[in-house]
Protein backbone atom coordinates (compact mmCIF):
# COMPACT_ATOMS: atom_id res chain seq x y z
CA UNK A 1 0.00 0.00 0.00
CA UNK A 2 2.90 2.36 0.80
CA UNK A 3 4.37 2.01 -3.03
CA UNK A 4 0.82 2.33 -4.16
CA UNK A 5 0.60 5.87 -2.62
CA UNK A 6 3.77 6.72 -3.40
CA UNK A 7 2.83 6.02 -7.31
CA UNK A 8 -0.11 7.86 -6.69
CA UNK A 9 1.59 11.07 -5.43
CA UNK A 10 4.39 11.10 -7.46
CA UNK A 11 4.66 8.80 -10.49
CA UNK A 12 7.62 9.55 -12.22
CA UNK A 13 9.84 9.68 -9.42
CA UNK A 14 8.61 6.39 -8.03
CA UNK A 15 9.18 4.80 -11.36
CA UNK A 16 12.46 6.24 -11.54
CA UNK A 17 13.62 5.19 -8.72
CA UNK A 18 11.85 1.98 -9.24
CA UNK A 19 14.10 1.47 -12.30
CA UNK A 20 17.50 1.71 -10.34
CA UNK A 21 16.50 -1.63 -9.11
CA UNK A 22 17.08 -3.64 -12.49
CA UNK A 23 15.44 -3.92 -15.99
CA UNK A 24 12.43 -5.69 -14.98
CA UNK A 25 11.16 -5.07 -11.31
CA UNK A 26 8.10 -6.31 -9.51
CA UNK A 27 5.92 -3.89 -8.11
CA UNK A 28 4.49 -4.10 -4.30
CA UNK A 29 1.03 -2.81 -5.05
CA UNK A 30 -1.04 -4.60 -3.22
CA UNK A 31 -3.78 -5.88 -4.47
CA UNK A 32 -2.45 -5.53 -7.66
CA UNK A 33 0.50 -7.71 -9.54
CA UNK A 34 2.38 -5.40 -11.24
CA UNK A 35 5.68 -5.72 -13.15
CA UNK A 36 7.59 -2.81 -14.01
CA UNK A 37 9.68 -3.03 -17.23
CA UNK A 38 12.19 -0.87 -17.89
CA UNK A 39 14.61 -3.28 -20.58
CA UNK A 40 14.14 -2.10 -24.32
CA UNK A 41 14.08 -5.75 -25.42
CA UNK A 42 11.58 -6.99 -23.07
CA UNK A 43 9.47 -3.99 -24.22
CA UNK A 44 9.88 -4.38 -27.81
CA UNK A 45 8.63 -8.24 -27.34
CA UNK A 46 5.68 -7.27 -25.40
CA UNK A 47 4.40 -4.28 -27.79
CA UNK A 48 4.83 -6.72 -30.34
CA UNK A 49 2.87 -9.67 -29.24
CA UNK A 50 -0.73 -8.42 -28.42
CA UNK A 51 -2.58 -11.74 -28.44
CA UNK A 52 0.49 -13.26 -25.56
CA UNK A 53 0.04 -9.48 -23.47
CA UNK A 54 -3.67 -7.46 -24.08
CA UNK A 55 -4.90 -4.38 -23.12
CA UNK A 56 -7.17 -5.78 -20.72
CA UNK A 57 -5.57 -3.87 -17.82
CA UNK A 58 -7.21 -1.48 -14.91
CA UNK A 59 -6.09 1.58 -16.75
CA UNK A 60 -7.04 0.39 -20.26
CA UNK A 61 -10.67 -0.19 -18.48
CA UNK A 62 -10.63 3.46 -17.23
CA UNK A 63 -9.58 4.76 -20.40
CA UNK A 64 -12.72 2.99 -22.23
CA UNK A 65 -14.74 5.26 -20.09
CA UNK A 66 -13.65 8.08 -21.95
CA UNK A 67 -12.72 6.31 -25.58
CA UNK A 68 -15.13 3.85 -25.80
CA UNK A 69 -14.01 1.17 -28.25
CA UNK A 70 -12.12 4.03 -30.55
CA UNK A 71 -8.86 3.06 -32.38
CA UNK A 72 -6.60 3.43 -29.04
CA UNK A 73 -8.50 0.90 -26.74
CA UNK A 74 -10.51 -1.76 -29.30
CA UNK A 75 -8.56 -5.44 -29.48
CA UNK A 76 -8.44 -8.04 -32.26
CA UNK A 77 -10.14 -8.15 -35.43
CA UNK A 78 -12.23 -4.72 -34.56
CA UNK A 79 -9.03 -2.75 -33.92
CA UNK A 80 -8.01 -4.12 -37.43
CA UNK A 81 -10.76 -3.38 -39.11
CA UNK A 82 -10.84 0.12 -37.86
CA UNK A 83 -7.51 0.79 -38.27
CA UNK A 84 -7.89 0.16 -41.63
CA UNK A 85 -10.62 2.02 -41.90
CA UNK A 86 -8.78 5.54 -40.73
CA UNK A 87 -5.56 4.41 -42.28
CA UNK A 88 -5.92 6.49 -45.77
CA UNK A 89 -6.11 9.95 -43.91
CA UNK A 90 -2.43 9.61 -42.98
CA UNK A 91 -0.42 8.26 -46.13
CA UNK A 92 2.34 10.22 -47.43
CA UNK A 93 -0.88 11.96 -49.91
CA UNK A 94 -2.85 13.30 -47.40
CA UNK A 95 -0.14 14.44 -45.10
CA UNK A 96 1.58 16.41 -47.73
CA UNK A 97 -2.01 17.83 -48.32
CA UNK A 98 -1.74 18.66 -44.34
CA UNK A 99 1.32 20.95 -44.50
CA UNK A 100 -0.73 23.87 -45.99
CA UNK A 101 -2.99 23.67 -43.46
CA UNK A 102 -0.94 23.49 -40.33
CA UNK A 103 1.94 26.03 -42.06
CA UNK A 104 -1.60 28.37 -42.11
CA UNK A 105 -2.66 28.31 -38.45
CA UNK A 106 1.12 28.92 -37.85
CA UNK A 107 1.70 32.03 -39.69
CA UNK A 108 -1.89 33.06 -37.77
CA UNK A 109 -0.47 32.28 -34.26
CA UNK A 110 2.08 34.17 -34.69
CA UNK A 111 0.69 37.10 -36.27
CA UNK A 112 -1.36 37.28 -33.27
CA UNK A 113 1.35 36.65 -31.53
CA UNK A 114 3.25 39.63 -32.87
CA UNK A 115 0.14 42.32 -32.22
CA UNK A 116 0.11 41.37 -28.35
CA UNK A 117 2.36 43.02 -25.70
CA UNK A 118 -0.19 40.72 -22.64
CA UNK A 119 2.12 37.32 -21.82
CA UNK A 120 1.03 34.52 -23.65
CA UNK A 121 0.75 31.03 -21.94
CA UNK A 122 2.24 28.34 -24.38
CA UNK A 123 1.20 25.30 -23.12
CA UNK A 124 -2.98 27.27 -23.82
CA UNK A 125 -1.60 28.33 -26.94
CA UNK A 126 -0.33 24.97 -28.58
CA UNK A 127 -3.60 23.54 -27.05
CA UNK A 128 -5.55 26.06 -28.90
CA UNK A 129 -2.80 25.47 -32.23
CA UNK A 130 -2.86 21.79 -32.18
CA UNK A 131 -6.61 21.50 -32.13
CA UNK A 132 -7.05 23.76 -34.70
CA UNK A 133 -4.71 21.96 -36.99
CA UNK A 134 -6.37 18.95 -35.97
CA UNK A 135 -10.05 19.46 -36.37
CA UNK A 136 -9.09 21.21 -40.02
CA UNK A 137 -7.26 18.11 -41.01
CA UNK A 138 -9.37 15.39 -39.79
CA UNK A 139 -12.51 16.65 -39.59
CA UNK A 140 -12.52 19.79 -42.13
CA UNK A 141 -13.83 21.51 -39.30
CA UNK A 142 -12.85 24.35 -36.98
CA UNK A 143 -14.05 23.51 -33.49
CA UNK A 144 -15.09 27.78 -33.46
CA UNK A 145 -16.03 28.92 -30.13
CA UNK A 146 -15.47 25.08 -28.15
CA UNK A 147 -11.87 24.83 -28.37
CA UNK A 148 -11.97 26.63 -24.46
CA UNK A 149 -14.38 24.16 -23.48
CA UNK A 150 -12.95 21.21 -25.00
CA UNK A 151 -9.49 21.93 -23.01
CA UNK A 152 -10.72 22.87 -19.83
CA UNK A 153 -13.09 19.09 -20.25
CA UNK A 154 -9.96 17.16 -20.84
CA UNK A 155 -8.42 19.34 -18.07
CA UNK A 156 -10.52 18.03 -15.80
CA UNK A 157 -10.69 14.14 -17.03
CA UNK A 158 -6.51 13.97 -17.18
CA UNK A 159 -6.63 15.39 -13.21
CA UNK A 160 -9.21 13.00 -12.26
CA UNK A 161 -7.87 9.99 -13.98
CA UNK A 162 -4.47 9.20 -12.56
CA UNK A 163 -6.58 9.53 -8.99
CA UNK A 164 -9.04 7.02 -9.88
CA UNK A 165 -6.67 4.31 -11.35
CA UNK A 166 -3.94 4.57 -7.98
CA UNK A 167 -7.41 3.59 -5.77
CA UNK A 168 -6.85 0.99 -4.02
CA UNK A 169 -10.46 -0.47 -4.68
CA UNK A 170 -11.56 -2.94 -7.95
CA UNK A 171 -13.65 -0.57 -10.08
CA UNK A 172 -12.56 3.38 -8.99
CA UNK A 173 -14.57 4.70 -12.68
CA UNK A 174 -17.93 3.45 -10.37
CA UNK A 175 -18.01 5.50 -7.63
CA UNK A 176 -20.39 7.88 -7.49
CA UNK A 177 -18.31 11.14 -6.49
CA UNK A 178 -14.40 12.30 -5.82
CA UNK A 179 -12.92 11.85 -9.07
CA UNK A 180 -15.05 9.38 -10.74
CA UNK A 181 -18.11 11.94 -10.40
CA UNK A 182 -15.38 14.56 -12.00
CA UNK A 183 -14.33 12.40 -14.69
CA UNK A 184 -17.92 11.54 -15.93
CA UNK A 185 -19.49 15.09 -16.27
CA UNK A 186 -16.45 16.45 -18.24
CA UNK A 187 -16.77 13.16 -20.63
CA UNK A 188 -20.80 14.32 -20.82
CA UNK A 189 -19.31 17.83 -21.94
CA UNK A 190 -17.09 16.52 -24.32
CA UNK A 191 -19.61 14.27 -25.89
CA UNK A 192 -22.26 17.36 -26.32
CA UNK A 193 -19.05 18.61 -28.13
CA UNK A 194 -18.41 15.90 -30.39
CA UNK A 195 -22.14 15.78 -31.35
CA UNK A 196 -22.09 19.08 -32.69
CA UNK A 197 -19.50 18.56 -34.45
CA UNK A 198 -20.89 15.46 -36.35
CA UNK A 199 -24.08 16.74 -36.84
CA UNK A 200 -22.44 19.76 -38.79
CA UNK A 201 -20.64 17.57 -40.76
CA UNK A 202 -23.65 15.83 -41.89
CA UNK A 203 -25.68 18.88 -42.33
CA UNK A 204 -23.14 19.70 -44.51
CA UNK A 205 -23.66 16.90 -46.83
CA UNK A 206 -21.04 17.62 -48.41
CA UNK A 207 -18.02 14.98 -49.82
CA UNK A 208 -14.55 14.82 -48.76
CA UNK A 209 -11.50 12.81 -48.23
CA UNK A 210 -11.14 13.85 -44.30
CA UNK A 211 -11.36 11.52 -41.71
CA UNK A 212 -14.44 12.06 -40.26
CA UNK A 213 -15.28 11.62 -43.86
CA UNK A 214 -14.73 8.47 -43.63
CA UNK A 215 -15.88 7.40 -40.74
CA UNK A 216 -19.69 8.96 -41.51
CA UNK A 217 -19.87 7.38 -44.91
CA UNK A 218 -18.50 3.56 -42.95
CA UNK A 219 -20.57 0.99 -41.40
CA UNK A 220 -19.60 2.56 -38.36
CA UNK A 221 -22.71 3.64 -36.09
CA UNK A 222 -23.08 6.74 -34.52
CA UNK A 223 -21.75 5.42 -30.87
CA UNK A 224 -18.44 4.03 -32.96
CA UNK A 225 -18.34 7.44 -34.41
CA UNK A 226 -17.81 8.92 -31.24
CA UNK A 227 -15.50 7.00 -29.87
CA UNK A 228 -13.31 7.60 -32.88
CA UNK A 229 -13.24 11.40 -32.63
CA UNK A 230 -12.74 11.42 -29.13
CA UNK A 231 -9.78 9.12 -29.67
CA UNK A 232 -8.59 11.44 -32.40
CA UNK A 233 -8.87 14.17 -30.39
CA UNK A 234 -6.34 13.15 -27.65
CA UNK A 235 -4.50 11.67 -29.67
CA UNK A 236 -4.05 13.97 -32.19
CA UNK A 237 -4.72 17.18 -29.69
CA UNK A 238 -3.61 16.77 -26.54
CA UNK A 239 -0.49 14.88 -27.39
CA UNK A 240 1.14 17.30 -30.10
CA UNK A 241 0.11 20.20 -27.88
CA UNK A 242 2.22 18.94 -24.91
CA UNK A 243 4.83 17.66 -27.16
CA UNK A 244 5.37 21.25 -28.51
CA UNK A 245 4.98 23.02 -25.19
CA UNK A 246 7.86 21.08 -23.68
CA UNK A 247 9.31 21.93 -26.64
CA UNK A 248 9.07 26.01 -26.85
CA UNK A 249 10.09 25.69 -22.93
CA UNK A 250 13.27 24.14 -23.82
CA UNK A 251 14.25 26.16 -26.82
CA UNK A 252 13.12 29.61 -24.59
CA UNK A 253 16.14 28.04 -21.77
CA UNK A 254 18.53 27.05 -24.62
CA UNK A 255 18.88 29.92 -26.88
CA UNK A 256 21.18 28.26 -28.68
CA UNK A 257 18.97 25.62 -29.75
CA UNK A 258 16.36 28.33 -30.61
CA UNK A 259 18.99 30.27 -32.80
CA UNK A 260 20.13 26.59 -35.12
CA UNK A 261 16.12 26.45 -35.59
CA UNK A 262 16.19 30.14 -36.86
CA UNK A 263 19.42 29.57 -38.99
CA UNK A 264 17.88 26.31 -40.54
CA UNK A 265 14.68 27.95 -41.41
CA UNK A 266 16.80 30.72 -42.85
CA UNK A 267 18.23 28.47 -45.71
CA UNK A 268 14.99 27.60 -46.71
CA UNK A 269 14.17 30.94 -47.63
CA UNK A 270 11.88 31.36 -44.66
CA UNK A 271 8.59 30.29 -43.28
CA UNK A 272 7.75 29.76 -46.92
CA UNK A 273 10.75 27.41 -47.75
CA UNK A 274 8.99 25.40 -44.75
CA UNK A 275 5.65 24.89 -46.49
CA UNK A 276 7.58 23.98 -49.37
CA UNK A 277 10.38 21.49 -47.87
CA UNK A 278 8.82 20.43 -44.43
CA UNK A 279 7.15 17.04 -45.81
CA UNK A 280 10.75 15.68 -47.23
CA UNK A 281 12.80 14.23 -44.77
CA UNK A 282 15.87 15.36 -43.86
CA UNK A 283 14.66 18.74 -44.97
CA UNK A 284 14.77 20.17 -41.38
CA UNK A 285 17.43 18.10 -39.35
CA UNK A 286 18.17 20.53 -36.15
CA UNK A 287 14.42 21.24 -35.69
CA UNK A 288 13.41 17.67 -36.58
CA UNK A 289 16.25 16.60 -33.68
CA UNK A 290 14.11 19.00 -31.09
CA UNK A 291 11.34 17.20 -31.99
CA UNK A 292 12.87 14.32 -31.00
CA UNK A 293 14.98 15.29 -27.84
CA UNK A 294 11.60 16.90 -26.41
CA UNK A 295 9.31 13.47 -26.94
CA UNK A 296 12.57 12.00 -25.42
CA UNK A 297 12.29 13.93 -22.31
CA UNK A 298 8.76 13.98 -22.11
CA UNK A 299 6.91 11.63 -24.16
CA UNK A 300 3.16 12.61 -24.32
CA UNK A 301 2.43 8.66 -23.70
CA UNK A 302 4.06 8.80 -20.87
CA UNK A 303 3.62 5.08 -19.78
CA UNK A 304 1.63 2.08 -21.17
CA UNK A 305 0.63 -1.50 -19.89
CA UNK A 306 -0.19 -5.00 -21.07
CA UNK A 307 -1.99 -7.86 -19.28
CA UNK A 308 -0.39 -11.03 -19.71
CA UNK A 309 -2.90 -13.82 -21.33
CA UNK A 310 -1.08 -16.70 -19.77
CA UNK A 311 1.91 -17.66 -17.11
CA UNK A 312 5.26 -16.93 -18.23
CA UNK A 313 8.87 -15.76 -18.62
CA UNK A 314 10.52 -12.06 -19.50
CA UNK A 315 13.73 -12.48 -20.33
CA UNK A 316 16.11 -9.46 -19.88
CA UNK A 317 19.38 -9.07 -21.58
CA UNK A 318 22.16 -9.90 -19.21
CA UNK A 319 19.92 -10.94 -16.86
CA UNK A 320 18.41 -13.71 -14.95
CA UNK A 321 14.64 -14.87 -16.38
CA UNK A 322 11.81 -13.43 -14.51
CA UNK A 323 8.49 -15.49 -14.12
CA UNK A 324 5.14 -13.82 -14.83
CA UNK A 325 1.74 -14.73 -13.41
CA UNK A 326 -1.37 -14.97 -15.77
CA UNK A 327 -3.13 -11.88 -15.38
CA UNK A 328 -0.02 -9.80 -13.93
CA UNK A 329 0.21 -6.31 -15.48
CA UNK A 330 3.67 -5.43 -17.24
CA UNK A 331 4.32 -1.29 -16.61
CA UNK A 332 6.09 -0.23 -19.16
CA UNK A 333 7.72 3.56 -18.15
CA UNK A 334 8.74 5.27 -21.29
CA UNK A 335 9.49 8.48 -19.43
CA UNK A 336 11.96 6.42 -17.33
CA UNK A 337 13.25 4.30 -20.38
CA UNK A 338 13.87 7.62 -22.05
CA UNK A 339 16.30 8.74 -19.07
CA UNK A 340 18.30 5.35 -18.32
CA UNK A 341 21.75 6.71 -17.29
CA UNK A 342 22.25 2.59 -18.93
CA UNK A 343 21.60 3.50 -22.16
CA UNK A 344 21.67 7.36 -22.55
CA UNK A 345 24.67 10.01 -22.26
CA UNK A 346 24.16 12.96 -19.98
CA UNK A 347 20.03 11.32 -19.96
CA UNK A 348 18.70 14.38 -17.98
CA UNK A 349 19.85 17.18 -20.11
CA UNK A 350 18.63 18.50 -23.21
CA UNK A 351 20.93 18.05 -26.26
CA UNK A 352 18.99 17.73 -29.57
CA UNK A 353 22.23 17.19 -30.82
CA UNK A 354 22.96 13.77 -29.72
CA UNK A 355 20.19 12.62 -32.68
CA UNK A 356 22.64 13.86 -35.48
CA UNK A 357 25.86 12.75 -33.89
CA UNK A 358 26.84 8.65 -34.16
CA UNK A 359 27.50 6.34 -31.20
CA UNK A 360 30.86 6.63 -31.60
CA UNK A 361 30.38 10.50 -31.21
CA UNK A 362 27.95 9.75 -27.98
CA UNK A 363 25.23 10.05 -30.19
CA UNK A 364 22.13 7.66 -31.05
CA UNK A 365 21.89 8.61 -34.85
CA UNK A 366 20.41 5.44 -36.94
CA UNK A 367 19.93 3.41 -34.01
CA UNK A 368 16.30 1.93 -33.12
CA UNK A 369 14.43 0.24 -30.76
CA UNK A 370 15.21 -2.79 -28.98
CA UNK A 371 18.91 -1.03 -29.48
CA UNK A 372 17.94 2.41 -28.26
CA UNK A 373 15.01 2.83 -25.72
CA UNK A 374 13.31 5.18 -27.95
CA UNK A 375 9.27 4.92 -27.71
CA UNK A 376 7.21 8.08 -28.00
CA UNK A 377 4.50 7.08 -30.29
CA UNK A 378 4.58 3.04 -29.28
CA UNK A 379 5.93 -0.02 -31.45
CA UNK A 380 4.74 -2.95 -33.46
CA UNK A 381 0.90 -2.78 -34.75
CA UNK A 382 -0.26 -0.57 -31.98
CA UNK A 383 2.24 1.70 -32.98
CA UNK A 384 0.42 4.98 -33.08
CA UNK A 385 -1.46 5.57 -36.40
CA UNK A 386 -0.32 9.58 -36.29
CA UNK A 387 2.77 9.52 -35.38
CA UNK A 388 4.15 11.29 -38.81
CA UNK A 389 1.01 13.82 -39.18
CA UNK A 390 2.33 14.70 -34.70
CA UNK A 391 6.06 14.73 -36.26
CA UNK A 392 5.47 16.57 -39.31
CA UNK A 393 2.84 19.04 -37.52
CA UNK A 394 5.47 19.70 -34.74
CA UNK A 395 8.48 20.08 -37.55
CA UNK A 396 5.78 22.55 -39.73
CA UNK A 397 4.46 24.85 -36.06
CA UNK A 398 8.41 24.91 -34.26
CA UNK A 399 10.33 26.41 -37.62
CA UNK A 400 7.00 28.42 -38.66
CA UNK A 401 6.89 30.19 -34.90
CA UNK A 402 10.49 30.09 -33.68
CA UNK A 403 11.53 31.68 -37.11
CA UNK A 404 8.90 34.22 -37.02
CA UNK A 405 8.08 35.80 -33.15
CA UNK A 406 10.68 36.34 -30.40
CA UNK A 407 9.70 34.71 -27.00
CA UNK A 408 10.93 35.31 -23.81
CA UNK A 409 9.86 33.17 -20.69
CA UNK A 410 8.76 35.19 -18.07
CA UNK A 411 10.80 34.59 -14.82
CA UNK A 412 10.67 32.87 -11.68
CA UNK A 413 8.34 30.05 -13.21
CA UNK A 414 8.51 26.59 -11.44
CA UNK A 415 6.82 24.18 -14.26
CA UNK A 416 6.64 20.38 -13.71
CA UNK A 417 4.79 17.46 -15.20
CA UNK A 418 1.74 16.39 -14.47
CA UNK A 419 1.41 12.96 -15.56
CA UNK A 420 -1.79 11.10 -16.26
CA UNK A 421 -2.84 9.84 -19.86
CA UNK A 422 -0.63 12.23 -21.07
CA UNK A 423 1.84 14.28 -19.65
CA UNK A 424 1.07 17.85 -19.36
CA UNK A 425 2.73 20.98 -17.41
CA UNK A 426 1.66 21.28 -14.26
CA UNK A 427 0.83 24.83 -14.99
CA UNK A 428 0.66 28.03 -17.29
CA UNK A 429 4.10 28.59 -19.44
CA UNK A 430 4.06 32.00 -18.85
CA UNK A 431 6.22 33.42 -21.76
CA UNK A 432 6.31 37.35 -23.65
CA UNK A 433 6.63 38.78 -26.83
CA UNK A 434 10.04 40.55 -26.68
CA UNK A 435 10.93 44.07 -29.07
CA UNK A 436 8.18 44.66 -31.80
CA UNK A 437 10.61 46.07 -34.10
CA UNK A 438 12.91 42.56 -33.73
CA UNK A 439 9.38 40.81 -34.83
CA UNK A 440 8.99 43.11 -37.86
CA UNK A 441 12.48 42.01 -38.90
CA UNK A 442 11.73 38.31 -38.53
CA UNK A 443 7.95 38.48 -40.18
CA UNK A 444 10.23 39.91 -43.39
Amino acid sequence: MGQLLALRRDPLGTLMQAQSFGPVVPLQLEPFDVVAIFDAGVAHHVLHDPDAYTKGTRVQRVMRTLLGNGLLTAQGAEWRARRRLAQPAFRKPRLAAYTQIMHDVSRQFADRWRATTDPLDLNREMMRLALQIASRCLFDDQLEGQAEDLDQAMGRILASFQRMVTQPVARPEAIPFGPAATYRRAISEIDAIVADLVARRRARGSDGDDLLHLWLHSDLDDEAIRDEVVTMLLAAHETTANALTWAWLHLLRYPDALRAIRDEVAELGGPEGVLELSPRAGALPWTDAVVAETLRLYPPAWATGRSCAAAGELHPEGHSSVPVRQGTVLLMCFYAMHRSPRAWTHPEGFDPGRWLRAPSSGGVKGLTLPELPYVPFGTGQRKCIGSHFATLEARIALATLASSVDLALEPAQQISTAPAITLRPDGPVWARVSDPQTHHQMAR
